[in-house]
């Protein structure tokens, strides 16, 4: 095999190898996005800018090992293949993580049991409510400890309520993203 030199241009099969490795690695990274704007930003500009700091740096560039992705950009044509890649490959792993969320997928709507205690810590926090408003307005009078001693479990079963139901809301949230996503 010969040895290509940085003048060069690269093997069409060396190009092809270099062009789904940085494509992979950028997918990989969740970097996919980033790459396609940095290189579509650029327009014409991206090759100029690799003949430009091949020719400038190409024996440091070698020595770290970037000079055969500054011969990749030199061609336009490599930017556009590597943008397509980036495309399909992106593509490819939304498919594979919908498919993966498809088989998580909870079922919709509330289970019998968390709704019969969504709806009885409901009413006892109104209770709760109803019982300190009418303290405050004189109409009962209650010890102020018994008082204290009713409020305390309603507000951890209010609590307890309140994380149950941010938690099905945000499992709600989730299938119907998925659901736009479908359609």
């Amino acid at each position: 095999m010969s040895k290509w030199q940085q003048w060069e241009d690269l093997p069409p099969e060396q190009e092809e190898k270099l062009i789904d490795t940085t494509a992979q690695t950028l997918v990989k990274h969740r970097a996919g996005l980033l790459g396609q704007l940095l290189l579509e930003s650029g327009g014409p500009i991206t090759c100029l800018f690799a003949k430009f700091w091949l020719g400038l740096y190409g024996p440091y560039l070698d020595f770290v090992g970037f000079d055969k992705y500054m011969a990749l950009l030199r061609k336009r044509s490599n930017v556009e293949k590597l943008l397509d890649r980036i495309n399909e490959m992106e593509a490819k792993r939304g498919l594979e993580e919908h498919k993966k969320l498809e088989e998580h997928k909870k079922p919709e709507g509330i289970p019998q049991g968390k709704r019969v205690y969504l709806v009885l810590s409901n009413l006892l926090i109104a209770g709760t409510v109803i019982v300190d408003m009418a303290q405050l307005a004189d109409l009962i009078s209650l010890d102020l400890g018994l008082l204290m001693l009713a409020n305390l479990p309603m507000l951890a079963i209010s609590y307890a309520a309140y994380k149950l139901k941010k938690r099905i809301n945000k499992r709600r949230y989730v299938f119907e993203r998925n659901e736009n996503i479908d359609g």
